[in-house]
């Protein structure tokens, strides 16, 4: 269902290391310039009315009522300038994204 690149599996492990988690909670938000925005939350403990997949060496614990809006993403990382990384996802049910980037339109008809 959703998919993670080996480069943005190693930078999320890192960062549940230091966070102290035991997976990632993945959730879309109404927000941003173009509609909606993906959230990602290191967690303690499972949460309450997740779908849970695991990839690879994470658990990602999916908000239900999304998980149609998320399904085929693929969470990569991109190199930016100055060294500095960022997460990114590609889901294939977006029609648009803002400026920046950071935020989607989400296709109500796509398949």
């Amino acid at each position: 269902m959703i998919k993670i690149s080996k480069e943005a599996e190693n930078y999320l492990l890192k960062w549940l290391e230091k966070e102290n988690g035991i997976g990632i909670y993945l959730s879309m938000k109404k927000q941003g310039c173009s509609g909606w925005q993906y959230h990602l939350e290191a967690v303690l403990t499972k949460p309450q009315g997740v779908i849970e997949q695991a990839c690879e060496q994470i658990v990602l614990y999916i908000q239900v009522g999304m998980i149609h809006k998320m399904e085929g993403t693929q969470i990569d990382l991109e190199q930016m300038s100055l060294g500095q990384k960022k997460i990114v996802f590609n889901n294939p049910r977006a029609k648009g994204r803002c400026g920046c980037g950071e935020s989607f339109q989400w296709d109500e008809h796509a398949s």
